[in-house]
C-alpha cells in the first residue's frame, strides 16, 4: 500500500529540448544533444531513451542509463535524408512524453564510421592486429586514419588513448601491443578535410587479454633450518584474467650443487589456502616451487621463483657443540 501509494505521487517527466545544431549534423552521422526536462515529475531523471525514423521505419532506438549523457553520437545513416529524432526522458516511475525534432542529413560531410572486423573478444597473445575496412568518404577524400585505445576497469571505461596516426590510406591495420590481465576497448576514425568519423559505440571493440597466471612467489622462506619441517607460504599471483583454480608445489633435490627433475609433492584446489608444510630429511639440500593454475593453463616453474633450501640438522650441531664444551672435557 505504501508504494501504491508513493507512486501515486509521482507523473511523467516532461519532453527534454533537442539542441542539436547544423554543426552536429554530417553525411551518414549525426550528435543528437539535449536538456533534462524542466519537470522531473517528482522523481530524479535516471534515464534517457534516444529514438531515430526515417518516416516511420525506426533506425535507432538506444536506452542510455547514465543520466548524466546528454549527448549520443549516431553513425550508419543514409547521406541527404531526413530524420525524425525523439528524445524520452524516464524517472523512477514513468517515461515521459518525447522532445522531437526534424533533422536531415547532408550531402557530404565527414567519413562514414569505420569498422574493424576479425577482431577477437580475447586474446592469449601479446599483441594483437587491428584491421579494418575503408568506410564511405562522403563526398571528400579520406585522408587519414586515427587508432584510439582505452582501459576498462571493473567495467568503467578509462579516457581514450591516441595510438597512431596513420597518412598512408592504404594502410589499414595495425599490430598493438597488449598487457596480460587488462581490457582494451579500440576505435578507428577516418578524416577528411571536413572533420573526423565518430568513435561511436557499435564501433567500437572489446578484447581482453588472457593468460595462464604470473610466477607464484614464495615469502619467508629462510636458506637453511635446523628442523625436520618447513612451512612454505606463497602469495597469490596475478591472474591474467582468468581465475586461479589451484596451487602446484614441488620440490627437487640439489646434489653438489645441481638440480634433479621436479617432483609433485601436493595439489591445492582451495586456492584460498596458500601454504603447505613440508618434511625434510637432515643433510640434504633442497628446491621448492609453486605454481598456479587458470583455465589457460600453469605458471612457469623458471622464472627465478624457486627457493632453495639446506636442511642443516640442529641435533647433529648440538652434539657436536657438546663434544667440544672445554667444561665436559675437564
Amino acid at each position: 500500500m505504501n508504494n501504491k501509494n508513493n507512486n501515486s505521487t509521482y507523473k511523467k517527466p516532461g519532453s527534454p529540448a533537442i539542441t542539436s545544431s547544423a554543426a552536429d549534423i554530417q553525411a551518414t552521422s549525426l550528435t543528437v544533444k539535449w536538456t533534462p526536462p524542466a519537470d522531473n515529475g517528482g522523481s530524479s531523471i535516471t534515464a534517457y531513451r534516444v529514438v531515430i525514423l526515417n518516416e516511420s521505419s525506426e533506425i535507432k532506438n538506444v536506452y542510455i542509463t547514465d543520466p548524466g549523457t546528454t549527448s549520443l553520437p549516431v553513425g550508419g545513416l543514409a547521406r541527404d535524408t531526413n530524420y525524425t529524432v525523439k528524445v524520452f526522458a524516464r524517472n523512477a516511475v514513468f517515461e515521459g512524453l518525447a522532445g522531437e525534432k526534424a533533422m536531415k542529413t547532408k550531402y557530404e560531410g565527414v567519413p562514414a564510421t569505420v569498422e574493424i572486423y576479425d577482431l577477437p573478444s580475447e586474446v592469449t597473445n601479446d599483441t594483437i592486429t587491428l584491421k579494418w575496412r575503408k568506410p564511405k568518404n562522403n563526398g571528400r577524400v579520406i585522408t587519414q586514419y586515427t587508432v584510439y585505445q582505452r582501459i576498462v576497469t571493473d567495467g568503467r571505461q578509462g579516457e581514450w588513448n591516441r595510438l597512431k596516426s596513420i597518412t598512408d590510406i592504404s594502410v589499414r591495420e595495425l599490430k598493438v601491443m597488449l598487457e596480460k590481465g587488462k581490457v582494451y576497448e579500440f576505435v578507428v576514425t577516418a578524416t577528411n578535410e571536413l572533420g573526423e568519423s565518430f568513435k561511436e559505440d557499435g564501433k567500437i571493440k572489446r578484447v581482453k587479454a588472457s593468460g595462464i597466471p604470473a610466477a607464484v612467489e614464495m615469502s619467508d622462506i629462510p636458506s637453511e633450518v635446523t628442523g625436520n619441517t618447513i612451512t612454505l607460504k606463497w602469495g597469490e599471483p596475478q591472474s591474467h584474467g582468468r581465475e586461479i583454480t589451484q596451487y602446484t608445489v614441488y620440490q627437487r633435490i640439489v646434489t653438489d650443487g645441481q638440480p634433479v627433475e621436479w617432483d609433485k609433492l601436493q595439489t591445492i584446489t582451495n586456492v584460498s589456502v596458500r601454504e603447505l608444510e613440508v618434511k625434510l630429511e637432515k643433510g640434504k639440500e633442497y628446491e621448492f616451487v609453486v605454481t598456479a593454475t587458470n583455465a589457460y593453463g600453469e605458471s612457469s616453474k623458471d622464472e627465478g621463483n624457486s627457493k632453495r633450501v639446506k636442511a642443516i640438522g640442529g641435533m647433529l650441531c648440538n652434539r657436536r657443540t657438546l663434544e667440544h664444551s672445554p667444561r665436559l672435557s675437564a
